[in-house]
């Protein structure tokens, strides 16, 4: 049982390992160390307008972009992993389906640079221009996924789309104008492909709550006073919120996997050590009490081989036992974790193969301890064995 449950708790751990590093994988193209991230929320009671929001941030960018050490400047409603807004989307061609029946995606409001401060590279098209979501020229880039979704087998640049809010009015149509590679949104980790995203210019929908992304050439955390001068500099009353680096974002929003997979881990090198050397004391015990046996054993013939084998079989059938035990409940545990795992499946043979190989070595280590020194014994000292 002890070997059982050391089973059950590593494969857990290997689980969230695995999510672990598949998360810290997942924006790794992103040169998150070098971008200043802070939340800026607008007032409804002084920026009531879509004209007076447009200002700020117009006004904003050209003064962060002349701070010494800062590359490119850009805004965003939500940084990768923090969600979207759910919007239904409706292809040229597909008018007549109802409303309810169109397919969902994340949108997610962008100003020009966005990719450029990511560090991320169309694939086709271009990205945001200045001029994009102004009148007759409402633009929108899409992730690949959502070219795949709604465009399979076609060239998704020049294709028109239009969505719906959640209770409002159908946007105009808009042009796709480039597509970009997948990029997560969603923030929950439990789905194992991104969803599809558009991203719309910020001309065309004004969110009073963004955040302002700063990529630096050095430390980006020492602007943090000069990026709060340069705001207040424009309005003095208006605070900012959650100032950090995109790496801290990122790493705050994986928290979890960090804190299950350290307990899980410890737990799992505890019970290990359990049942190693549980197995051991059993097989040493064992040994101990058929001391005479194995004596008569050696004096009538048998060789080391065969003492080796006769020791070790036991231990190598409560092995066997406390590894199928175990890895039955092993699956049936972990599937109650799949909400908690990332890219990685709850059956996962390559966790399960490893966690087995790793565990029945340590336990065969910890029976062939006692079954060597059995194999040694002396006859006549074994044969006075009281």
């Amino acid at each position: 049982f002890q070997f059982a449950l050391a089973v059950v708790l590593l494969s857990g751990a290997g689980l969230m390992i695995r999510s672990f590093v598949n998360a810290y994988a997942e924006w790794k193209s992103i040169p998150s160390e070098r971008i200043l991230g802070s939340r800026v929320n607008l007032p409804n009671s002084r920026y009531a307008t879509p004209e007076l929001r447009q200002q700020f941030f117009e006004g904003l960018t050209p003064r962060l972009a002349s701070l010494p050490g800062v590359q490119i400047v850009s805004y965003i409603s939500s940084p990768p992993g923090s969600g979207g807004s759910d919007w239904r989307v409706e292809t040229q061609g597909q008018e007549s389906l109802r409303r309810e029946d169109r397919p969902m995606s994340y949108i997610v409001v962008a100003a020009p640079n966005y990719f450029s401060t990511l560090g991320v590279t169309l694939t086709r098209g271009r990205e945001f221009a200045d001029s994009d979501g102004l009148p007759g020229q409402e633009g929108v880039v899409v992730t690949q996924h959502f070219a795949d979704r709604f465009f399979s087998g076609q060239d998704a640049v020049g294709k028109r789309v239009r969505f719906y809010p959640e209770g409002g009015e159908p946007k105009p149509w808009m042009t796709v104008i480039g597509v970009v590679p997948n990029i997560r949104q969603q923030g929950g980790f439990n789905q194992s492909a991104p969803n599809p995203v558009a991203f719309v210019p910020y001309r065309s929908e004004s969110y009073r709550g963004m955040f302002v992304l700063l990529r630096a050439s050095g430390n980006p955390s020492a602007l943090g006073a000069a990026v709060r001068r340069e705001v207040q500099g424009i309005d003095a009353e208006l605070p900012l919120a959650d100032m950090m680096t995109l790496y801290e974002f990122f790493d705050r929003n994986r928290w979890h996997l960090r804190v299950f997979g350290t307990l899980f881990s410890l737990f799992a090198a505890i019970a290990m050590g359990m049942a190693a050397v549980g197995i051991y004391a059993v097989i040493a015990h064992s040994v101990g009490r058929r001391t005479r046996e194995i004596g008569v054993r050696v004096a009538l013939g048998a060789d080391r081989a065969t003492i080796l084998r006769l020791v070790l079989r036991r231990g190598l059938v409560q092995l066997g036992l406390g590894w199928a035990l175990g890895l039955g409940a092993a699956l049936a545990a972990c599937r109650l974790m799949s909400t908690l795992l990332f890219n990685v499946a709850p059956n996962d043979p390559l966790t399960f193969g490893t966690v087995s190989a790793c565990l029945l070595g340590v336990g065969l280590a910890a029976c062939l301890l006692p079954a060597m020194r059995a194999a040694r014994l002396d006859p006549l000292t074994a044969l006075r064995h009281e």
